[in-house]
């Protein structure tokens, strides 16, 4: 009778080989841009006031006649006189003022001829040398 004889048998073993591993890629994200601060913008400081005595005193758009009209003041308005200078191209003209006037919830602003309005006492407008 035949014995039976041992022999060796190759049995394959599990071997890791590198393989692809999708990773994660982060989407692009959306960064906002900056939102601009607002800003006060301060009222002027006025250099003097006057009154408006007469019916629709011209504020113009430069120290001249010759500009053009952007408004009327109404008789009995607060002039506030932001800036004071002569006439445009003359050392010797009359004085103009760059006025603010609030008139009904809003203003205008723009020169008017300073022998158009009275100064407020104790509130005058210095000399133009």
């Amino acid at each position: 009778t035949a014995t039976p004889t041992p022999t060796w048998t190759f049995t394959p073993s599990h071997t890791p080989t590198a393989s692809y591993t999708p990773t994660i890629t982060p989407s692009p994200t959306i960064t906002p841009s900056p939102t601009p601060t607002p800003t006060i913008t301060p009222t002027p400081l006025e250099l003097c006031q006057a009154l408006a005595l007469t019916e629709g005193i011209r504020i113009r758009s430069r120290p001249t006649t010759a500009a053009t009209q952007v408004g009327r003041i109404p008789t009995g308005s607060l002039v506030d006189i932001l800036e004071q200078r002569r006439q445009e191209d003359t050392t010797e003209g009359p004085v103009w003022y760059f006025a603010r006037i609030d008139i009904d919830d809003s203003y205008s602003e723009g020169w008017v001829r300073s022998d158009t309005l009275r100064p407020i006492p104790g509130k005058e407008c210095p000399d133009i040398p």
